[in-house]
């Protein structure tokens, strides 16, 4: 084992002796690893993206034509209950809302036709109705955004 110890000493005494001879002064002793440069990667574009939900219409857009308002999101008209009735099932439709339920009902001549549906974050809930000898049909319009 001293013999390797030995050996291995006058192996780096030869390296030494023989890089300053051999060498000149200023030759590095290691050379810095080469670093990679890479082009800057370009970042995406945002690309917009169409909507498949229409907006839904501000709340006076869904006032019967012809109603009068009588209180908040409540109106009356003479028009007969299936003309109004058909006329929110169109705008549901024009606005491609989604139509939950449309109940029509009649009994003893009281009509209740009620349409709901939803659509770009809102819920819309249409209730038509007539008492037995009125002449007047209300309409109740509920928005929930």
């Amino acid at each position: 084992m001293p013999v390797l110890i030995i050996i291995a000493a006058v192996l780096v005494a030869v390296g030494v002796v023989a890089r300053s001879t051999f060498l000149p002064p200023d030759f590095p002793v290691s050379v810095p690893a080469p670093t990679a440069t890479l082009p800057p990667t370009p970042s995406p574009t945002p690309v917009p993206v169409p909507s498949k939900s229409t907006p839904v219409a501000p709340a006076s857009d869904w006032r019967y034509p012809g109603s009068t308002q009588t209180s908040t999101g409540v109106y009356v008209s003479s028009d007969v209950p299936e003309k109004i009735t058909d006329w929110y099932r169109q705008k549901f439709n024009s606005l491609g809302l989604n139509v939950r339920s449309i109940v029509n009902t009649r009994a003893n001549e009281k009509i209740l036709n009620k349409l709901s549906g939803s659509g770009s974050g809102m819920e819309i809930e249409i209730e038509i109705g007539r008492n037995p000898g009125a002449g007047q049909v209300t309409i109740k319009v509920d928005i929930d955004n």
